[in-house]
């Protein structure tokens, strides 16, 4: 994901976040990825002097949407239309499976120290959006993980939905707290 894709993701977080909580996040680029906190992406900082939050970005979809643009490319060539079909579905064999993988891959990816400073955001861009239940239940297994937070960002899209963000392990911030777990 370049830095222009983190950014939308993240001020799309960070937007849902402000309100939420009452608070006053701007989110910043990690201009030095390459030599300073590689592990995190962005930053996010309060105005008003508020923990700094860290986050690490991540695509749940990137195999999944080589198979489609592999499969679109052979569609224009042959100048057909394309159905994907249920063979293409991320929930087909495990719920969430596409997410899941990719969030234990940063789990092990990551020591203890690291993943307690750190929010993971899984960006989803393809499919329909979960139903809170039904997500919270199928994602159950994080709710210890050592990461800070944990929570899919599904962006808006223009024809199909507003955008969702899910809490799979939820910072633990309270509403007039000082937001600090």
């Amino acid at each position: 994901m370049d830095k222009n894709e983190e950014l939308k993701f993240a001020k799309f977080f960070i937007d849902w976040l402000n309100n939420q909580y009452g608070i006053d996040y701007g989110v910043f680029p990690n201009a030095e990825e390459n030599k300073i906190d590689p592990e995190i992406d962005i930053y996010a900082r309060s105005k008003t002097g508020g923990e700094q939050l860290n986050f690490q970005m991540v695509t749940s979809e990137a195999e999944l949407k080589r198979v489609v643009a592999g499969l679109e490319r052979v569609a224009k060539k042959e100048k057909r239309s394309m159905v994907i079909g249920p063979f293409l579905d991320p929930h087909r064999e495990e719920p969430g499976g596409w997410i899941k993988q990719a969030v234990r891959k940063k789990e092990k990816e990551y020591s203890t120290e690291v993943k307690q400073s750190l929010v993971l955001l899984v960006q989803k861009d393809i499919g329909a959006q979960f139903d809170e239940e039904y997500f919270k239940h199928i994602f159950s297994e994080f709710n210890d993980s050592e990461f800070k937070g944990i929570y899919l960002v599904h962006y808006p899209s223009e024809s199909h939905h507003t955008g969702q963000i899910l809490a799979i392990k939820e910072l633990g911030w309270r509403r007039g707290s000082n937001y600090k777990r």
